[in-house]
C-alpha cells in the first residue's frame, strides 16, 4: 500500500562489458520501452529511474559490473539504445494517464533494420517437451537441493498444498526482507542445452501468501565463452492462488544449462508445482 519508485538496469551484450542481459543496444531500447510502457500505467508507481549514466570503470567495485551506462566510459553514447530510451520517455505521462497503450513497431515506424523473416504458420508448429526429473515434486526432493542462498529461508515438501498429485515444493521466507532472504530448491546440471534458433516456453504454477518480494522460476545458461544468461517466469508477489506463470525465450548461441531453480526473496511463503520447459519449432 505504499508508493513505488523502481530502478531500471538493461545491459547489452555488444558493449564488450561482461553479463550482458540482451544483445544489442537496440535490445536495450526495446525492453526499456516495453518495461516503461508496463510500469507506467501503474498508479501505485511515482517514478522510475535509470540506474547509472555512465557504464563502469574497467577495474569496479563490483566484479558483476556491466553495461549499465548511457554511454561508455569515454563519454560516447549508446546511439540505438538512447534514442528508443527518449522516445519512450516522451510517452511516461500518456501510459500514466491511460491516454494510449501505444506499442510501436519498432522495426518499422523507428526505421530500424529488420531481417525478413517469413512467418510460420501456426498448424506447422510443434511443442515438445523437454523432460525434467521430478518437476512435479512428487518424488519428494530427489534430484532438488533445498538451499538458502542468503539469509534464513527454509524449503521443503509440502503434502498438504499442491497443485496437482500429492506434493508441492514449499519455500518460507526469512525474518529479513528483498534479497536478503533467498530460499531455493535448485537442480544444478540438469543435462540438457538449450539451442539458438528454437523458442522455448519455460512454465510454473505458484501460490503464495504475503510474499513481500518476489517468486519465481528460472533457469541460468552459461555460454561458451563463459558469459551467463538468465531465463525467468514472470514473478508472483502477494497472496494468490495457484497461478500459471510463464516466459518463451529463444538462446542467441548454444550452451549449458547451468541450472534451474524454483526461488523465492523476501518474506512470506511460495508453493511450487509442475515446472515445464517446452521447445516450439517447425
Amino acid at each position: 500500500q505504499k508508493p513505488l519508485l523502481l530502478g531500471v538496469i538493461i545491459s547489452a551484450e555488444d558493449s564488450g562489458l561482461p553479463y550482458g542481459k540482451v544483445r544489442t543496444q537496440k535490445d536495450r531500447g526495446i525492453s526499456y520501452w516495453r518495461y516503461l510502457r508496463k510500469v507506467a500505467s501503474n498508479p501505485n508507481i511515482v517514478g522510475l529511474s535509470w540506474f547509472q549514466y555512465f557504464d563502469p570503470p574497467e577495474k569496479c567495485y563490483d566484479k558483476f559490473a556491466s553495461n549499465w551506462g548511457l554511454v561508455n566510459e569515454q563519454d560516447e553514447p549508446y546511439e540505438e539504445a538512447i534514442k528508443l530510451i527518449s522516445q519512450a520517455n516522451n510517452m511516461i505521462y500518456a501510459y500514466a494517464l491511460e491516454l494510449s497503450d501505444f506499442a510501436p513497431d519498432f522495426d518499422g515506424l523507428l526505421s530500424l533494420k529488420k531481417e525478413a523473416t517469413p512467418e510460420v504458420p501456426k498448424e506447422s508448429l510443434k511443442t515438445v517437451k523437454i523432460p525434467i526429473q521430478n518437476s512435479d515434486f512428487e518424488q519428494g526432493a530427489k534430484i532438488w537441493k533445498f538451499q538458502s542462498w542468503k539469509g534464513k529461508s527454509r524449503t521443503s515438501i509440502d503434502s498438504s498444498v499442491k497443485h496437482e498429485g500429492k506434493k508441492s515444493l514449499r519455500i518460507e521466507g526469512g525474518p529479513d526482507e528483498g534479497w536478503d532472504s533467498v530460499g531455493v530448491g535448485v537442480q544444478s546440471n540438469p543435462g540438457f542445452t538449450l539451442s539458438p534458433g528454437y523458442r522455448y516456453k519455460l512454465s510454473a504454477w505458484i501460490k503464495t501468501k504475503d510474499v513481500e518480494d518476489t517468486a519465481f522460476v528460472r533457469i541460468k545458461v552459461k555460454y561458451e565463452d563463459g558469459k551467463a544468461a538468465y531465463f525467468g517466469t514472470e514473478e508472483v508477489y502477494g497472496t494468490n492462488d495457484w497461478k500459471h506463470v510463464e516466459t518463451s525465450f529463444s538462446p542467441s548461441r548454444e550452451n549449458k544449462v547451468e541450472y534451474l531453480v524454483a526461488e523465492l526473496a523476501g518474506k512470506g511463503t511460495a508453493w511450487f508445482d509442475d515446472i515445464s520447459l517446452e521447445a516450439i519449432s517447425e
